[in-house]
């Protein structure tokens, strides 16, 4: 029988450290299991075919990895020559850059209806008229991406809306 006064066993840390591995490694295996059929299954292979035929990029192409990228056009209000906004993939899951003002970062994933990029991490410099503009405009547009595709010196990030932003090879 438990009364008011009396204290509950203490739990010496080396017990505290096992729960807290036990828990951590319960937690980790959340959500392991695949997340769609295997890769290069009869399914996997329809369902990639589909979203070609849809106009989505079944994959992040890995070969754009370490690539820089610049405005060149598409974004509405946006004179892309008058400020410098770069893309550089960092690998095939993040993207960084500059919008015309601070320097971002934000992650990509592949998901049912294409490429979503974001949220931007920026930094915090201060910029006002066009390269502010720009910036934000910027940003929203990168919400709204659903694909990449290369095309030679060309990058081209379709939007959800339909629209579509053009990027060229920008520096090594």
């Amino acid at each position: 029988m438990v009364t008011p006064h009396m204290v509950p066993p203490r739990v010496v840390p080396a017990q505290r450290l096992a729960a807290a591995a036990l828990l951590s490694a319960a937690l980790s295996c959340v959500g392991c299991a695949p997340a769609g059929p295997p890769a290069g299954s009869a399914v996997d292979a329809a369902g990639a075919a589909a979203d070609a035929a849809d106009g989505i990029d079944p994959a992040i192409d890995p070969t754009l990895a370490g690539t820089r990228w610049r405005l060149q056009s598409g974004l509405a209000g946006v004179d892309a020559s008058a400020v410098e906004i770069t893309l550089v993939f960092e690998g095939t899951d993040a993207v960084s850059g500059s919008g015309g003002c601070n320097q971002y970062r934000a992650e990509l994933q592949q998901g049912a209806d294409g490429v979503r990029v974001g949220p931007a991490m920026a930094t915090k410099r201060g910029c006002m008229g066009p390269a502010n503009a720009a910036e934000m405009a910027w940003f929203g547009a990168l919400a709204d991406v659903r694909s990449i595709r290369r095309d030679g010196e060309r990058l081209l990030l379709g939007l959800a809306g339909g629209g579509t932003l053009e990027l060229v090879k920008h520096g090594g």
